[in-house]
C-alpha cells in the first residue's frame, strides 16, 4: 500500500499494488456528491500504467454505486462492511 503524490500536487490517497504487479486506487470523499473530477488522478494514473491498472474507487457516504468511465467506480463506504 502506497500513497500517490506527485511534485504538482495530485495525489490518490491510496495505491495498492499485488504480487503480480497490478494495480488498484482508493481516494476517499467526506461529500454526498461525486463527479469526473473526483476521478481526475485515477484516471491519469490507469492511462499511465495500462493493463497493470485493475480498478480506481472512491468511496464516499452515498448509498449507489456509480460508473465513472473504465475501471473507475464510487463505492459507498459501507460497501467496506456489508455483503
Amino acid at each position: 500500500m502506497m500513497h500517490y503524490r506527485t511534485s504538482k500536487g495530485a495525489e490518490i490517497d491510496f495505491v495498492l499494488e499485488g504480487g503480480d504487479r497490478r494495480i488498484s486506487a482508493v481516494e476517499v470523499k467526506g461529500s454526498n456528491s461525486i463527479d469526473g473530477s473526483d476521478f481526475r488522478q485515477m484516471a491519469r494514473l490507469r492511462d499511465s500504467l495500462g493493463s497493470r491498472f485493475v480498478r480506481g474507487v472512491v468511496l464516499y457516504p452515498g448509498d449507489r454505486v456509480l460508473p465513472f468511465g473504465e475501471g473507475l467506480e464510487a463505492w459507498p463506504i459501507s460497501a467496506l462492511w456489508s455483503g
